[in-house]
C-alpha cells in the first residue's frame, strides 16, 4: 500500500471540454497523516484561439495575469509530468 497521498486541482477557462482549456494545476504530496511532503502550483496562459468564459475567469479569480504572466500551454505540461512522476516513485 502506497504511503503518500496526492491531491490536485484545476482551474480552467470554462466548463465545456471542447472549447476549454485548464490553466493552472495545484497538486500537494502528503504522508498519511495529511503533512505536506512536497508542493507544486503550475499555470498556463491560455491557447490565442480559446476564449475563456468570464464566469470561469471570476470564479478562478484569473482575469489579467492569467495571460500576461503564465508560460505557455507545451512548457507547463512536461514540468507537471516529471513532478508528479517523482511522486509516484518514491511509494
Amino acid at each position: 500500500m502506497s504511503s503518500n497521498l496526492i491531491f490536485y486541482d484545476t482551474e480552467t477557462t470554462g466548463i465545456h471540454r471542447d472549447f476549454s482549456q485548464i490553466i493552472q494545476c495545484g497538486s500537494v504530496l502528503t504522508d498519511y497523516q495529511l503533512k505536506i511532503n512536497d508542493q507544486q502550483n503550475i499555470g498556463s496562459a491560455p491557447l490565442p484561439w480559446v476564449i475563456p468564459q468570464p464566469i470561469a475567469m471570476l470564479t478562478n479569480k484569473k482575469i489579467k495575469h492569467v495571460f500576461l504572466e503564465f508560460q505557455s500551454q507545451h512548457g507547463v505540461s512536461p514540468e507537471n509530468f516529471e513532478e508528479m512522476k517523482s511522486w509516484i516513485a518514491k511509494n
